[in-house]
């Protein structure tokens, strides 16, 4: 029976930690629960089940490890069971505080996903505060304190009684027997699955009753391509067409033959920092004078919530589906439309710009292929003028400016700045507010600054008159606001088009996306065709206002007539603002249909 007893002690002990991990991980997010005790309490009651699956799983291998001592009568079983228990002790604290702390940078729990990243340590992990991570580590330490000597007290003096024998061998196998019950969630047909544990329609509440060591390890266990099965075929392609009519769009804008596109793509510029678009006022004076030129969009939605995600769609018109990640899969990515091969095929010279290093998450992969004559990085600038992620925008800027006036013409060409980055790693600026005074508004104006030079001086250049200029954002962020990762206004983003090549002004109120861009120069510029652009309508084409996002929990449809988010993880609609019944049907249709077409389209490539 003290076979038995180890057991429930062990189950306990380790129900106990994961109660404690959900607590730091509440105090480390304090900016998303505002200190409520009462979500607290409800989200640990309903997570409940799974760190009784999680402390299941333990248990079963403490069971395992006693099964064998037991058979073998070895009298070391105590030891065996203090270096094994003190060590999940120190890898499963480590890990709940620090997917607390990552948390409230990205707004999920890490998963597989991270592994891409880790694959180049130093830019993984350019974004810490080594003041804000001091804290994290010594809430590590505390924690990973407090649970040996919790562990001690509840197991050592017991083990210290334990006779091994083989007679208790009988009692670990039914005890094993046993764990089976919480570790698959009970005795129902489903198993336990992350869904079970989602209670309520605030996406916070969710991930706090989530376990997140089985959240990480369940992750390691999924296709890393995942095929989405929401409805019948039928069904998908109705949502599919609806979302992408097959009639000929005439709304697009043409440019000049041959025109030069200079191509900027801003880190982090969520469209609630251009005030000329409805965003704060103050911290993109440039910016916001420029989206006053040319053609700019107020509604234009960034597909994905990372960089690696933001550029793969910004080149390819491929959706940033969950679970797949077109820059690990070379093959995949060699067989989707990308815009450089047709700027490349129509004889433009071409050509990237990054300060950083495009290794970090595969990103050279997007530049690899042929199709970009020249790709500058970081390491071929001369400069000492350098933070965390690689040379300031400051220079590379200027790099950029000088390289583009030698360039033979026509030709494309990216920047692709980097210092509005966490951890905002930037010179001193000029700029002073008395409430928007964090470090990430200084790099956003430090970069605003940095493209309103580059501007000035490129509208002065002869190439002006026969340059088109593209400025958007690879993604959106949180701030300002903290906005939940679900939220729509999370992914806008600014989009203008401006140059010597255009002669009006007009903003665009309809709703457009990351998808769309690809295919709306080919056609505006190349004047080609875009068939293969399957996810993708003309940034131009008013009559068919939507745009999709998506992240790594689920996916969202904005238009007109409100927003719908659907949570893949839980299987729920999490966020529905439309007021129409029909209305809201056939949004939720076109979501469905659409990632679920995607989804099968990436996993035949």
């Amino acid at each position: 029976m003290k076979t038995v007893g180890l057991g429930v002690r062990l189950f306990l002990f380790y129900t106990l930690l994961f109660l404690i991990g959900r607590l730091s991980f509440f105090l480390l997010n304090i900016q998303d629960s505002g200190f409520d005790i009462a979500l607290l309490a409800n989200a640990s009651v309903h997570g409940l089940p799974m760190d009784f699956s999680m402390a299941g799983y333990v248990t079963l291998l403490n069971v395992l490890i006693v099964t064998v001592c037991n058979v073998f009568k070895f009298r070391g079983l105590s030891r065996v069971l203090l270096l094994t228990n003190h060590f999940l002790i120190v890898v499963m604290g480590s890990f709940l505080v620090i997917n607390g702390r990552l948390y409230s940078y990205w707004g999920y729990h890490i998963d597989r996903s991270i592994l891409e990243y880790l694959k180049t340590p130093k830019e993984a992990f350019a974004s810490a505060n080594f003041f804000d991570w001091g804290i994290v580590l010594l809430m590590v330490a505390v924690f990973i304190y407090l649970m040996i000597r919790c562990y001690r007290y509840l197991l050592t003096n017991f083990l210290s009684n334990y006779e091994v024998n083989r007679s208790a061998s009988a009692w670990a196998l039914l005890l094993a027997g046993i764990l089976i019950v919480p570790i698959r969630g009970g005795l129902d047909v489903a198993t336990m699955n992350v869904s079970t544990v989602y209670y309520s329609s605030e996406p916070y509440a969710n991930h706090l009753a989530v376990n997140p060591v089985w959240n990480a390890a369940f992750s390691l266990t999924e296709s890393e391509v995942t095929t989405f099965n929401f409805t019948d075929s039928q069904t998908v392609n109705l949502g599919y067409r609806s979302a992408y009519p097959v009639s000929k769009d005439t709304s697009h804008v043409e440019f000049n033959k041959d025109c030069n596109v200079v191509f900027i793509v801003l880190e982090s510029f969520t469209a609630n920092v251009v005030s000329s678009i409805g965003g704060i006022d103050g911290i993109t004076p440039n910016l916001n004078k420029w989206m006053h030129t040319g053609l700019s969009f107020e509604q234009c939605y960034a597909s994905g919530d990372r960089s690696d995600k933001g550029l793969t769609t910004l080149f390819t018109g491929f959706p940033a589906l969950p679970n797949a990640r077109l820059l690990s899969h070379p093959n995949k990515l060699s067989k989707v439309p990308k815009l450089y091969e047709g700027f490349k095929n129509a004889g433009y010279n071409t050509s990237f710009y990054y300060g950083g290093n495009l290794d970090f998450a595969n990103l050279k992969l997007l530049f690899s292929d042929g199709s970009v004559d020249d790709v500058v990085t970081g390491s071929d600038v001369s400069t000492s003028n350098k933070g965390k992620w690689g040379v300031r925008d400051e220079d590379m800027f200027n790099q950029f400016y000088n390289d583009i006036q030698r360039l033979e013409q026509p030709f494309f060409s990216t920047l692709y700045t980097l210092s509005s980055h966490e951890p905002f790693d930037i010179p001193e600026v000029s700029y002073t507010s008395d409430s928007l005074t964090s470090d990430f508004y200084k790099a956003i104006y430090y970069t605003d600054s940095c493209f309103g030079d580059f501007m000035d001086k490129l509208r002065k250049s002869e190439l002006w008159e026969n340059t088109l200029v593209v400025v958007t954002a690879d993604h959106g962020v949180k701030n300002p606001g903290n906005l939940v990762l679900l939220s729509p206004r999370k992914y806008r983003v600014p989009l203008l088009l401006t140059g010597g090549v255009i002669n009006q002004r007009k903003r665009y109120t309809h709703y457009c996306s990351h998808t769309d861009i690809p295919l709306s120069l080919q056609q505006s510029v190349l004047k080609t065709s875009t068939d293969r652009y399957d996810f993708a309508k003309s940034i131009f084409d008013s009559t068919n206002s939507n745009a999709f996002y998506y992240y790594v929990l689920g996916a969202g449809i904005i238009n007109e007539n409100g927003c719908i988010v659907y949570d893949i993880k839980g299987s729920v609609f999490l966020v529905n603002t439309t007021e129409n019944d029909s209305i809201s049907e056939i949004m939720q249709k076109q979501l469905l249909g659409v990632t679920q077409l995607a989804s099968e389209k990436f996993r035949d490539f």
